[in-house]
């Protein structure tokens, strides 16, 4: 049966609606609760409105239904200073959210002097690799952690500490920024 009406951005022409059944909402609950160990313990920070299809089946369904809790974020502007008051442990954005992550870090890592930089893309690969359940060796270990104390800490910090999941969609995900979220712990 039906279970509700989404409209979409009206990207070709107008907006539409499109219908989701039962069997389409219990399916991504499935996939979402299948693809993490959730735990009742978990929040999350909705940034996303609840119209936007992914907020409203991992954020009003999903999270409802694995008995998580969800503080909302007061403006766009505030997401930092909401994420350090509420630490959730999942978030759940779109691409655009997590490209600003990625960019603002690369503004910064680019004014490192040249060394530093180098290792910084070092730590990246060795982190993407590791956290993929590849092996590392000793030196692409050392760059890890070097550069976890030095700037991965940190965005973790920013990010209200105890991340342990971030789901992204609604479009496709960057492979560069993939990449660097898994290095840098998110």
């Amino acid at each position: 049966d039906e279970l509700t009406l989404i409209y979409t951005s009206g990207t070709t022409g107008n907006p539409k609606g499109v219908v989701l059944t039962h069997a389409n909402m219990l399916g991504q609950m499935a996939a979402f609760e299948a693809s993490f160990d959730w735990g009742s313990e978990d929040r999350s920070l909705s940034l996303l409105p609840w119209a936007h299809i992914l907020g409203q089946a991992a954020e009003v369904h999903l999270l409802t239904f694995l008995g998580m809790s969800t503080a909302f974020v007061e403006s766009p502007t505030k997401l930092l200073e909401n994420l350090a008051e509420v630490k959730p442990t999942v978030f759940i954005g779109v691409p655009r959210v997590y490209n600003k992550i990625y960019s603002n870090v690369q503004g910064k890592v680019n004014k490192l002097p040249s060394p530093l930089k180098k290792l910084f893309f070092k730590a990246v690969d060795a982190g993407f690799r590791k956290a993929t359940g590849n092996e590392i060796g000793f030196l692409d270990e050392m760059s890890l952690k070097v550069i976890d104390r030095l700037i991965f800490k940190t965005i973790r910090k920013k990010l209200g500490g105890r991340i342990r999941g971030m789901i992204s969609g609604g479009a496709a995900l960057d492979a560069d920024v993939n990449r660097f979220m898994l290095a840098a712990g998110l």
